[in-house]
């Protein structure tokens, strides 16, 4: 086990300053440094079912890149289904999972529904013993939630 240093990092971090010497040298900068920023990127497009919006991720969905994927689930509940397609998501974090929570009661408390596709074993392991999976219907591809919410409607 490392010894920590004076910063609460172990002690290799005392290495960073002869690769970085002109960053400040306070716990949160070296942290930043260290754990870079998580991005995810939302593409945002209509389903082909009628009243559906199909929000494609990729990247982890972590507490540095929720935000604005939280705004937007909030957001967007004119339309009767929200198809959430995870396909490019690697990984989720508890932030993430909060956030697909969030998603899901906005749905719901507008009277619509949210779908998640192309979810992988790892996230749907996370989902499972975070005891949030009976919130979702969890799909394959984006076409077969489609599909299903078009039989739904008949």
């Amino acid at each position: 086990m490392c010894p920590i240093g004076t910063h609460g990092f172990p002690l290799w971090h005392k290495s960073l300053p002869s690769v970085t010497p002109d960053i400040p040298r306070t716990r949160a900068t070296l942290y930043n440094f260290i754990m870079p920023k998580e991005t995810l990127q939302v593409e945002t497009r209509p389903g082909t079912a009628p009243d559906t919006r199909v929000l494609r991720l990729a990247g982890s969905l972590t507490l540095s890149s929720c935000f604005d994927l939280q705004d937007r689930l909030r957001a967007d509940t004119s339309t009767s289904c929200l198809i959430v397609d995870m396909t490019d998501v690697p990984y989720v974090d508890s932030s993430g999972i909060g956030c697909l929570v969030n998603g899901y009661i906005a749905q719901h408390m507008a009277g619509g529904r949210m779908v998640l596709v192309g979810v992988n074993k790892r996230v749907l392991e996370t989902l499972h013993e975070t005891r949030v999976q009976q919130f979702f219907s969890i799909y394959p591809t984006v076409e077969e939630a489609e599909r299903e919410v078009m039989a739904g409607k008949k």
